[in-house]
């Protein structure tokens, strides 16, 4: 199964963008919601400007996700590249995102940068712990579809409680002068 970790960056995201799409290290690159012809890092920043976001040092500007397959599931660029478009478009549908799937190294990984201040609605991402788990374990449940072609084998009722957390919550809350966005609780 794969490894799949991220977490939230303060930084400018042109360097990351710059690392994970250079092509002596990606193999496929791709994107969701951007321009494939204009600078990705460029139009993430257009977005924080649009709502006012992203300005401040200390503010999330991005979140960097790393998707590692196991190497004893010999998966191919293009397989690894598909399950990580299909978690951007899950996890973050209306956030841009960059994805790059990386053979530079024994084991065959793809990255996600995920742009924190939707294009939507101007809110930012938050992922809790509980969002966070329930990323790593639909990529679990995915890669195993895909590398096997059958879904994974059911579990006992209180095994199945234990280990799959329900999708995260989306929770608008409003003060007078801020609206934030909240995933899962």
């Amino acid at each position: 199964m794969p490894l799949f970790k991220g977490k939230a960056s303060k930084a400018k995201p042109k360097k990351a963008i710059d690392y994970i799409t250079n092509p002596q290290k990606a193999v496929i690159i791709s994107s969701q919601s951007l321009d494939d012809n204009r600078n990705y890092a460029v139009q993430f920043k257009e977005i924080c400007d649009i709502y006012g976001k992203g300005s401040k040092s200390d503010e999330r500007k991005y979140y960097h996700f790393k998707l590692s397959c196991n190497p004893a599931d010999n998966p191919t660029p293009q397989q690894s590249h598909e399950l990580a478009e299909k978690l951007a478009q899950q996890l973050f549908s209306e956030y841009e995102c960059v994805i790059a799937t990386h053979n530079d190294t024994d084991t065959l990984h793809s990255h996600i940068m995920v742009n924190a201040v939707s294009f939507e609605t101007g809110k930012k991402l938050h992922m809790n712990n509980s969002a966070y788990r329930y990323s790593k374990d639909l990529a679990d449940e995915w890669a195993y579809l895909q590398w096997t072609g059958a879904p994974r084998p059911k579990k006992s009722e209180n095994e199945a409680k234990q280990a799959k957390p329900s999708p995260p919550r989306v929770n608008i809350y409003h003060q007078p002068s801020r609206t934030w966005l909240k995933m899962g609780i």
